[in-house]
């Protein structure tokens, strides 16, 4: 593992740059478009959203583009880690010219990049799952492609492996059922529970069957069984602090013939408890990438909502743990590409989403507040992504996102990953009544 020094190239980092308030902060109030059929989101609060920082991940010279599928903190820092990724040399002119980029993603911390390299004798790498274990040390899932990812390769494999200081260490190809294919776009994170990792994903098996297999990760050992069957487009599991597994699964409904979709929540220990329905999409509407953020006694399970028309939605029930009760669902936000958990809190969950903002009509990025008083957009900001981002909540408080900055120079365009770092700051919270959702 190699150590680059950025110097001045990451000061951004170190020091609050630029603030753009009169581009990149918008305070959000006044009433939303009327409601659909559908509701819309609840209430709204005076907040602002400031940009205190705004940086290129650099390396040297070179300029670097990581995939974010995997974005967590890192000590005083954050890892980035994905497939594809590059590396430029800008011209100083607008345009660049391409670097060797053979890595797996980037630590960035105080001022200084370490990339982290690709894990030896594996090919080429599709869709990437990690978390951090602790001591500087990750574990990570990634899918194997029989060519590269930026020529839409198939996967042919999976893998379990550890990264640390010393750099990769176990690599172990992941067992599944014969005849069949790993989901991993569809899979849940990598979530650390007690000594162990749980990780649920759909498979793919002979006559398009989908079920959902649980990996559990241990010292030296894996096992994997079947948790959820027949019609999972997504899956998600939390661990709870009552040390609980959560799984929430959307797709076509048994229950329903297989007609109609549902998002559905049950406890891992007690699978003869029949899973809550959180909501039963209307003909045609389907749903995917659903998300657990436990807070208190209660769990915020988000969704994105598929119409037949082709729009998605953000949508999200607080579902009780201790009592089958759950509140109708509340919609988030229209328009929402991106769905990201930025922080889960003893009273409220906040959220990020990214997609046409209801008021300017521009791609904007959207923060929402949820607590057992309802939903509130607190703010929103133009996005400067040409793609997906993703968001986390610092230690500090403030809320870091990386995702695609494109430059569209005519001879040589090129994208980078660009970093924000953003303070939230509210001057009242307005109560929101839950509106049922279908």
């Amino acid at each position: 593992m190699v150590d680059h020094r950025l110097g001045r190239a990451l000061a951004p980092f170190r020091h609050a740059l630029l603030l753009l308030a009169s581009t990149l902060w918008a305070s959000c109030s006044g009433p939303l478009p009327p409601a659909d059929e559908r509701g819309v989101p609840n209430a709204t609060s005076q907040c602002v959203v400031r940009v205190l920082e705004r940086a290129v991940v650099r390396d040297g010279e070179a300029e670097l583009y990581v995939e974010p599928s995997v974005f967590r903190p890192a000590g005083d820092g954050f890892l980035v880690a994905g497939q594809p990724v590059y590396a430029w040399r800008p011209d100083g002119v607008g345009g660049a010219s391409p670097l060797p980029a053979d890595f797996f993603g980037v630590l960035v911390a105080e001022g200084s990049v370490t990339r982290i390299p690709r894990p030896p004798g594996i090919g080429p790498i599709g869709r990437v799952r990690g978390v951090p274990t602790g001591s500087g040390a990750w574990a990570f899932v990634f899918e194997g492609l029989d060519r590269p990812s930026a020529t839409r390769g198939e996967p042919v494999a999976a893998y379990f492996a550890e990264y640390g200081p010393a750099g990769w260490g176990r690599i172990t190809p992941l067992p599944s059922p014969p005849d069949g294919r790993l989901e991993i776009s569809a899979s849940s994170p990598l979530v650390v529970s007690g000594d162990t990792l749980q990780w649920a994903v759909p498979f793919t098996g002979q006559g398009g069957a989908v079920d959902v297999l649980r990996y559990q990760f241990g010292a030296g050992a894996s096992r994997v069984d079947t948790v959820a069957s027949r019609w999972a487009d997504g899956v998600t599991l939390a661990w709870t602090e009552d040390r609980r597994t959560w799984l929430a699964v959307v797709g076509l409904d048994p229950e329903h013939g297989a007609q109609l979709a549902s998002v559905r929540l049950r406890p891992d220990d007690d699978r003869l408890l029949p899973a809550r329905r959180l909501t039963v999409g209307a003909p045609g509407v389907r749903f995917r990438r659903p998300t657990i953020a436990e807070v208190g006694g209660d769990l915020h399970v988000a969704w994105q909502r598929l119409d037949p028309n082709g729009r998605v939605d953000a949508w999200l029930s607080v579902a009780r743990t201790a009592a089958s009760e759950q509140t109708p669902p509340v919609l988030l936000a229209h328009s929402a590409a991106r769905l990201e958990l930025l922080r889960a809190a003893p009273t409220e969950s906040v959220w990020a989403t990214m997609g046409v903002d209801p008021i300017t009509s521009t791609q904007s990025i959207g923060i929402h507040r949820v607590s057992r008083a309802g939903a509130v957009r607190s703010a929103s900001m133009p996005s400067p992504y040409s793609g997906p981002f993703s968001a986390l909540a610092s230690p500090s408080g403030d809320i870091l996102v990386v995702g695609p900055e494109a430059l569209f120079d005519p001879v040589a365009p090129f994208v980078r990953s660009l970093v924000l770092r953003l303070n939230l700051s509210c001057n009242q919270t307005a109560a929101a009544n839950h509106r049922p959702g279908r």
